[in-house]
């Protein structure tokens, strides 16, 4: 049987199709996203629907048997568990926030489990997320990590886009503006106001390459380009994944040493044929 090969949009639609609730993940992520520091950015406040609801800082609500319950407003001295991580303990894919893991863990263990989770984050901004915000909290039980899915496949990104903090969701796109924003600098700094015919010869060939740069940003959006990881080393690519997310983990149980006996640190399907690194290298904060 020969399958025809999906155009994106075609691609999308079946998706729609077949998970109706990942529209409302994509408009969630995509349409509303929140520029912030340290982080980059964050879930949209007080964001609505029948499938996601957030507080007031953006945090996704947990069920739990006293209501709806999230890091915002929350009793400092109540005892309290935290899942952290990335689209997965956010709860990418749930159709109701009911279904999140942090609001089944609080049915199952009659307990408090925050939700910690940031939609497209790689495992050091949950750790940074977590840091912000640990000081609302002085009694917690237990922290759950569900890390390095994100950040493995964040790994994948062109090695143009490496840095000293590893690559990240919207790599090619801040690297894409942020150059733009330079350019601008560069031009308001080295162009005048033409006052002769030489300085009119200087400023209208910068004025047609600024209308160039224009036309083909409008021509192809630069969030659609389309990377492939083909060429990417997939050992080499693990155990940078590997070693970020090991390094993130330890550095949350370091902040949160003083209110927690116990970190568990969950591996993805993808990392499972490392767990044994995560334990080698952190036996005391991973608990299977």
């Amino acid at each position: 049987m020969r399958y025809k090969q999906m155009t994106r949009q075609e691609a999308v639609k079946r998706c729609y199709e077949l998970t109706p609730q990942l529209r409302e993940y994509d408009e969630f992520m995509y349409l509303s996203v929140r520029w912030l520091p340290y982080t980059m950015f964050f879930h949209q406040k007080n964001y609505r629907s029948a499938v996601i609801n957030t507080n007031e800082m953006g945090f996704r609500m947990s069920k739990s048997f006293s209501g709806w319950v999230s890091p915002a407003n929350f009793p400092t001295d109540e005892l309290v568990n935290i899942v952290i991580g990335g689209l997965t303990a956010m709860g990418t894919g749930a159709t109701l926030d009911a279904y999140t893991i942090s609001s089944i863990l609080s049915k199952l263990t009659g307990e408090i489990w925050l939700n910690f989770g940031g939609s497209g984050y790689n495992c050091v901004q949950e750790a940074i997320l977590f840091m912000l915000n640990q000081h609302r909290f002085k009694k917690i039980k237990n922290i759950i990590i569900l890390s390095g899915l994100s950040t493995l496949t964040f790994e994948g990104l062109p090695d143009d886009f490496t840095t000293e903090y590893g690559k990240y969701y919207y790599s090619y796109g801040l690297a894409h503006y942020m150059n733009k924003y330079n350019e601008g600098l560069a031009y308001g700094i080295n162009s005048n106001p033409p006052c002769n015919n030489s300085a009119a010869k200087k400023f209208i060939p910068k004025l047609a390459e600024r209308l160039n740069n224009w036309l083909d940003d409008l021509a192809q959006n630069p969030m659609e380009k389309v990377f492939t990881d083909t060429y990417i080393d997939i050992k080499e690519r693990l155990n940078r994944a590997v070693k970020m997310t090991v390094e993130s983990a330890v550095q949350i149980k370091q902040l949160a040493k003083s209110m927690i006996p116990k970190c568990i640190i969950s591996c993805s399907r993808s990392l499972d044929g490392v767990k044994s690194g995560f334990i080698k290298m952190n036996k005391r904060c991973f608990t299977q």
